[in-house]
């Protein structure tokens, strides 16, 4: 039975089962969880519709779907028919169905249970069982204890191509290290038409596979780079008045060593592609935000 390995909380409006391991983080336990802010997104799909560029949104590590959902209930709020797709292979892919039935969104997110990466195949992904929320194919740290499976894969080149989906794409990115792995993947569909990508940036987990300024080097060879979590990169997770800002090319080591020393080791970037049309209104409407 469900309840044996899970419990059902509410995050806001929002109904969600999520493993037993997480619950007992204090967030859910007392109930203090938050449910994510929209923005950017918000900003991104209203310029999308404002020059009538009908996307597709691809949540590439979707969890428990909390991300999915808050994002599906501001296009279906707006009158909106995007199509969604989920993609989660951890150990929360048995319950980010239900919590798309829970939510009534079942019928209108296509769930994926595998993984995006450079290749189409299998791989093992690890999770760790005090926190099943974060599931990685990479294995970061030797030293520690995981629970690990065998899942497939699937690139996103490939993916999009067998289901006849094209650009413009919004593609949200929180794989836990393997976002190299899923740029390397998607090379023939960022070229193929605007591809819009929030992506995380872990730069220690690009060791032994690429350079992380070649991950940004590569980037803004198509894209705009704007850092969106100024509190993180402000060294603490409270209020802050640092902003959104641009991250210069000029900058790229200099960056990436800042993130590296910030208090979580990460940070949030949003790619905005110069291909986009009025690339530059949605530009300056989410560096004044």
């Amino acid at each position: 039975m469900i309840e044996e390995s899970a419990v059902l909380v509410r995050v806001g409006d929002m109904a969600l089962w999520i493993l037993k391991a997480d619950y007992q983080r204090p967030r859910f336990e007392l109930g203090q969880s938050t449910v994510p802010k929209i923005a950017p997104l918000d900003a991104i799909f209203e310029h999308h519709w404002r020059y009538g560029l009908e996307f597709t949104l691809i949540d590439v590590g979707a969890k428990y779907g909390l991300s999915t959902i808050v994002a599906a209930n501001y296009i279906y709020g707006r009158r909106h028919h995007s199509p969604i797709v989920a993609f989660e292979p951890g150990a929360a892919a048995d319950l980010i169905g239900r919590n798309l039935a829970l939510n009534h969104l079942n019928s209108r997110v296509a769930l994926e249970v595998q993984a995006v990466s450079d290749r189409c195949g299998e791989a093992v992904i690890y999770s760790e069982p005090t926190h099943p929320e974060d599931n990685h194919i990479i294995r970061r740290n030797i030293n520690r204890d995981f629970d690990t499976k065998v899942i497939p894969t699937i690139s996103l080149d490939a993916y999009t191509e067998s289901k006849h989906i094209e650009p413009p794409l919004i593609v949200k990115v929180d794989t836990q290290g393997a976002e190299w792995e899923v740029w390397t993947g998607m090379r023939r569909l960022v070229h193929s038409g605007p591809v819009t990508i929030l992506t995380e940036f872990t730069p220690w987990t690009f060791e032994g596979r690429a350079e992380p300024p070649r991950f940004l080097r590569e980037l803004a060879e198509l894209y705009d780079l704007i850092d969106i979590n100024p509190k993180n990169m402000a060294g603490s997770f409270e209020d802050s008045e640092a902003g959104f800002h641009l991250v210069a090319s000029e900058s790229f080591g200099s960056f990436t060593q800042s993130v590296a020393a910030s208090a979580g080791g990460w940070t949030d970037l949003l790619c905005i592609p110069r291909g986009l049309s009025h690339n530059r209104e949605l530009l300056n409407a989410i560096l004044s935000a």
